[in-house]
């Protein structure tokens, strides 16, 4: 389940426009909207044991993007107020 649909705003960890992150294995998020997210060419690594929780809609995201979470986890994401889940 979400809690933050109305109070988590952006992400944790964002990249945009053809950059990369890595993310360390030791890094937790919680309360944003999004967790992780890679958009528009951009690329995230994530090291295993990153931890999203209560994300308002998802833990990882990529548009147009990729996301590399092997062995990450995320826990009570949900965007409910629509149904989506």
């Amino acid at each position: 389940y979400g809690q933050w649909q109305d109070e988590g705003y952006g992400a944790g960890i964002m990249c945009n426009y053809n950059s990369q992150v890595l993310v360390g294995s030791k890094v937790r998020i919680n309360k944003f909207y999004y967790g992780v997210a890679a958009r528009f060419g951009s690329s995230i690594r994530c090291e295993p044991g990153v931890i999203v929780q209560f994300a308002g809609d998802v833990g990882f995201f990529a548009y147009g993007g990729s996301i590399d979470a092997q062995q990450c986890e995320a826990y009570h994401c949900a965007h409910l107020d629509e149904g989506l889940g």
